[in-house]
C-alpha cells in the first residue's frame, strides 16, 4: 500500500486558509500554534453571526439500493 506524505507544520499552518470552492473569497481563518494546546483554527477577520466560515463538497455520495441486511434483521426482530 503506498504511503501517503507526511505534512510537516509549515503545510498545515499559514497566515490564512481559503476555501476551494471560491478562490476569491476572503481569508476569513488560520491555523496557528495554541500555547499549551497544539494547532487551533483561528479566526482572521471579525466575524458577525451568521458569517459563512468555510463550503466543502462531499468526498463521497452514495444512494443505496434497497434495505441492507441490518435493517433486514431488524424488521425480522434479530435486534
Amino acid at each position: 500500500m503506498p504511503q501517503m506524505d507526511e505534512f510537516d507544520d509549515e503545510d498545515i499552518r499559514g497566515d490564512a486558509v481559503e476555501s476551494d470552492s471560491d478562490s476569491h473569497s476572503p481569508k476569513v481563518y488560520r491555523i496557528q500554534e495554541i500555547p499549551s494546546k497544539g494547532l487551533g483554527v483561528v479566526a482572521a477577520i471579525d466575524l458577525v453571526l451568521g458569517d459563512l466560515i468555510v463550503v466543502e463538497s462531499p468526498l463521497l455520495l452514495f444512494r443505496p439500493e434497497g434495505p441492507t441486511i441490518l435493517s433486514d434483521l431488524q424488521l425480522q426482530g434479530a435486534f
